[in-house]
């Protein structure tokens, strides 16, 4: 495509567009990109979270839909693209008037070439309601390819932007983001003494868990991560010992896998296949498709290659290896249904009956588990079949047939016994000079399109923390969280 667009002038190349390329600029071809014209040179621009473009609304509204009038014509509306995502726009000369720009995901719902066009007849919407919205869009559109024009012509490949440069800022940012509420006492900072071996405890849930971000909307995948835990031990000073207990859980699904997974042919993470059905429903053939994939969380709403039948089926598989003999507990959440085998037994079914519950915000089952006997450092195959076929039939089964969103999620940690773990932490507390619990909410507890029930943090951390408190007051408590929560009231804290 020719670049003729960075210098277009954008109220002339409103009036040489047609009724019908007008429209398909208020709505997308999918759910992430806006849609190009390429008769006159107009490219597609990749949204985040289709888009993460917020409007800002300094001094007016918190609109909760996108029937009202969505801003007033101050300065900064210009430099703005107005949207409601996942589905949030359900009118529409409604949202056209009052002024939402675009419809997302895509394809449009609302404003197709029948429904817009049938507005514009009966004069629910008038042409310079359209123009003026396709004006902003497209102005919102030249501002970013002139920004990043390798990007907006380039070949539509997500890549990871990593340097030197690039990780020490964002741990500039990290660092000046976090507050000390208190500091009582030389507890802060830890340092080595002479002739002596000091002593540290790490604790918590969240020391070894890989907890950067928020969950849904604000979800991301780093170019790499490093632990809490793995950044304590990786940085301690000579003289300095650490020792772990995990204390308590404090999940809400159980934590993913992909770190554990490694595909057939040794690659990390797990193999993906997908498949047609035949008239039966049942997969055959060759896939249609193959990916590697190194998430167990997997969303199969904008990851769909062509040439698929109405339903379908994903075959998931790859070699787990754990790091520490134990009972392991594995959990299965799906929107659609699937099953999960280890080394060729069934260990969770949700296929056959399956539950409502809050996976992709509530059109998805609950977690169902299973237990596995597991062996450090021994290989044990992985498979999941899923399929976005409607479940049984059944009081519960439309509520847990996938309608907007099609999913399946894989987790799993050592099986603990509640009471035993706190047990052990608070021994290591008093056994140990320093503390350091790590603690807070995850991605699964800090996203979207639900409550949380409690202000308290999550499992017994609060407990936690109060005990190990009481153990050794030598103690440093670091909470990851961004949204509020409770916390001990009491003279361990």
């Amino acid at each position: 495509m020719d670049r003729s667009f960075l210098d277009a002038n954008i109220p002339e190349l409103v009036q040489r567009l047609s009724t019908d390329e007008k429209i398909s600029l208020l709505g997308a071809p999918n759910w992430w990109n806006t849609t190009p014209i390429k008769r006159l040179g107009v490219p597609s621009v990749r949204m985040s979270d289709g888009p993460n473009v917020r409007s800002f609304y300094p001094d007016l509204y918190s609109l909760a839909d996108s029937q009202s009038r969505v801003y007033e014509d101050h300065p900064i509306s210009s430099q703005l693209l107005h949207n409601v995502f996942l589905f949030g726009t359900y009118s529409v000369d409604l949202a056209i008037n009052a002024g939402m720009e675009l419809e997302m995901p895509g394809p449009p719902r609302w404003r197709t070439p029948l429904l817009v066009n049938h507005m514009l007849g009966c004069q629910k919407v008038l042409p310079a309601a359209i123009d003026e919205r396709v004006t902003t869009l497209l102005t919102f559109v030249q501002r970013q390819a002139k920004r990043n024009p390798e990007v907006v012509y380039g070949d539509g490949k997500e890549r990871t932007r990593d340097s030197e440069e690039a990780r020490q800022f964002t741990r500039k940012l990290a660092a000046e983001g976090m507050v000390l509420l208190k500091n009582n006492g030389p507890v802060l900072p830890i340092k080595p003494v002479a002739e002596k071996i000091v002593k540290v405890a790490i604790i918590g849930p969240n020391a070894k868990e890989r907890i950067i971000s928020g969950g849904g909307s604000a979800a991301l995948k780093a170019s790499y991560i490093v632990t809490p835990f793995d950044g304590l031990t990786g940085n301690a000073p000579q003289g300095i010992e650490c020792h772990y207990e995990v204390g308590c859980y404090a999940y809400k699904f159980l934590p993913t896998l992909e770190n554990l997974l490694k595909t057939p042919a040794g690659e990390p993470g797990w193999a993906c296949s997908f498949y047609n059905h035949d008239e039966n429903g049942n997969p055959i053939g060759s896939p249609v498709a193959e990916f590697v994939l190194q998430d167990t969380r997997i969303k199969l709403n904008d990851f769909l290659p062509a040439g698929l039948t109405p339903t379908w089926t994903i075959k998931l598989n790859g070699t787990l290896v754990v790091e520490k003999t134990a009972q392991y507990e594995l959990g299965l959440t799906v929107s659609g249904r699937a099953k999960l085998w280890i080394d060729g037994v069934m260990t969770i079914d949700n296929w056959t009956a399956q539950r409502p519950g809050e996976f992709f915000y509530g059109q998805g089952t609950v977690e169902e588990k299973g237990l596995v006997d597991l062996e450090a450092g021994k290989p044990v195959d992985v498979y999941v079949e899923y399929t976005n076929t409607k479940p049984p039939s059944g009081p519960e089964s439309d509520r847990s047939q996938p309608a907007l969103m099609r999913g399946v999620r894989l987790g799993g940690c050592e099986k603990i016994d509640p009471d035993k773990a706190i047990e052990a932490a608070v021994r290591l507390a008093a056994e140990s000079d320093v503390v350091i619990i790590v603690a807070g909410l995850s991605p699964e507890w800090e996203s979207e399109g639900f409550d949380r029930p409690t202000l308290d943090m999550p499992g017994r951390q609060n407990e936690l923390i109060s005990r190990v408190g009481k153990a050794n007051r030598n103690t440093v408590v670091c909470l990851q969280a961004v949204g509020a929560f409770g916390f001990p009231d009491d003279d361990s804290s």
